[in-house]
C-alpha cells in the first residue's frame, strides 16, 4: 500500500511540474526552452542598431568594394567594404585576385589550395569595413598589370562583388 502512495504522490508531482513549465513555455516570447531569440527582437541590446526583420530588399546593388590606392602594394591592399542595405550581407575573409588579360578578367593563379580563417567583419555606424588583404603567401608578389578584387556573397545562391581595378607599376 505504501509502495502504491509513494508512486502516486511521484505522477502526481511529475504531472504538476511539467504543467508549470508547459504554461511557462505557452506565455512567454522565447523559444521551446523559454529563452529568447534574436529573431525576436526589435534591437540588439548591445549595439542600439534595429535588427532588421528581411533581406527581401537587400540586393549587391546597394553595395560597394573600393580598393584603398594609397595601400596598393605587389603583396597587398586595404579594401573598403561599403553595404547601404537595410539588412546587411555578412563578410568574411575569402576573396579572389583578378588579373586584366587583353581587356578580360581572369582569375590570377594562386601558389597553393588557399584557406581562410572563419572570421566576420562588421560594419561601423557608417555601414563599412575596411580588409587588410595580404596575398603574399598565396598568389606571390604581383608583377606589372591592372588587378582587382573578387569578394563572394551567398544570398540565395552564390553572388560576387568586384572592386575598382588597381595597377601594380
Amino acid at each position: 500500500m505504501k509502495v502504491k502512495s509513494i508512486l502516486i504522490i511521484i505522477v502526481v508531482l511529475i504531472l504538476i511540474i511539467g504543467g508549470i513549465f508547459m504554461y511557462r513555455n505557452k506565455n512567454s516570447e522565447g523559444n521551446a526552452l523559454g529563452e529568447n531569440t534574436v529573431n525576436n527582437l526589435e534591437e540588439n541590446e548591445n549595439s542600439g542598431r534595429e535588427i532588421p526583420r528581411s533581406t527581401a530588399d537587400r540586393t549587391v546593388e546597394k553595395v560597394s568594394l573600393t580598393v584603398d590606392e594609397s595601400t596598393v602594394s605587389r603583396t597587398g591592399v586595404t579594401i573598403v567594404i561599403k553595404d547601404l542595405n537595410e539588412a546587411e550581407y555578412g563578410w568574411g575573409e575569402p576573396y579572389r585576385l583578378q588579373v586584366k588579360q587583353e581587356e578580360k578578367w581572369e582569375d590570377a593563379a594562386p601558389l597553393h589550395d588557399i584557406a581562410f580563417t572563419d572570421i566576420g567583419y562588421v560594419l561601423n555606424e557608417d555601414k563599412e569595413t575596411k580588409q587588410v588583404i595580404d596575398w603574399k603567401e598565396d598568389y606571390g608578389e604581383l608583377q606589372n598589370g591592372t588587378y582587382r578584387i573578387v569578394k563572394p556573397l551567398y544570398d540565395n545562391g552564390y553572388l560576387e562583388v568586384y572592386s575598382n581595378e588597381f595597377v601594380i607599376k
